[in-house]
């Protein structure tokens, strides 16, 4: 070890305090680079609170209302053709993905008979 240092030189030193700043360089890129957990939570779980907003708007069924033969979304306000709601009873608007329901009439003061 005395014969190393004792032939130690200025280039030597040089190449010594590179390489110590390089490790630190490196050291310093790791741990930026690599993000908090703390921070991916929370911009999922900001992420996932918009999400449920928007799809619990969406799925709060609108009641269709009939039109002239034809059937209107409570949403978009765009026609929907009778085939669709009476034959293939469609649960979502075609042209906004809003959820419907045919209005059902109550039948009152009917009593079946068995």
């Amino acid at each position: 070890m005395q014969k190393y240092v004792k032939n130690w030189n200025v280039l030597d030193t040089v190449i010594y305090y590179i390489e110590i700043f390089a490790t630190r360089i490196k050291h310093r890129l790791h741990e930026e680079t690599e993000p908090a957990v703390e921070e991916i939570i929370d911009a999922e779980t900001q992420y996932l609170q918009e999400e449920i907003v928007y799809y619990r708007s969406h799925q709060r069924p609108g009641r269709i209302t009939e039109l002239q033969g034809g059937y209107c979304c409570p949403e978009c306000r765009k026609g929907i053709a009778p085939e669709l709601i009476d034959n293939y009873k469609i649960k979502y608007c075609p042209e906004c993905g809003k959820r419907i329901v045919k209005h059902q009439p109550l039948t009152l003061g009917k009593e079946e008979t068995v």
